[in-house]
């Protein structure tokens, strides 16, 4: 049977699996749990998913342009341990350090904002 394919004619009730799909839906996830909690909890999540997403971004540099992080912290005058700091997502980085990560390994950033996802009641606005 093809994907979106029903038993039945068009007009058909839903299979047994529906009601639980629907109900599935309704609840969230660990994820959205946290995230409406509290501004101070929805502000942290966004910025560790920030940092994983920074230290992807470099260590996806560094792989494609086959570097080293010895040859990196050289390229930065650096130590190696620093290097391995920036990768691990541990260190607080600044955009000037990002920006010098990326110049060194031939590469320009470009941010870009997304809208946050609002909910009717959600916790995405600020509270009193």
């Amino acid at each position: 049977m093809s994907r979106g394919a029903k038993h039945g004619s068009e007009g058909s009730a839903p299979s047994a699996i529906a009601p639980n799909l629907t109900m599935a839906t309704n609840r969230k996830t660990t994820y959205e749990a946290f995230e409406t909690s509290s501004v101070a909890n929805r502000r942290t999540l966004r910025q560790e998913e920030l940092i994983v997403a920074m230290t992807e971004t470099l260590s996806g540099m560094l792989e494609r342009e086959k570097i080293t992080k010895t040859e990196l912290a050289r390229r930065l005058g650096k130590t190696k341990a620093f290097v391995g700091e920036i990768l691990s997502g541990e260190t607080n980085l600044t955009l000037r350090t990002i920006a010098d990560v990326a110049d060194a390994l031939g590469y320009r950033l470009k941010l870009d904002a997304v809208k946050a996802r609002t909910k009717k009641g959600s916790a995405l606005r600020e509270s009193a």
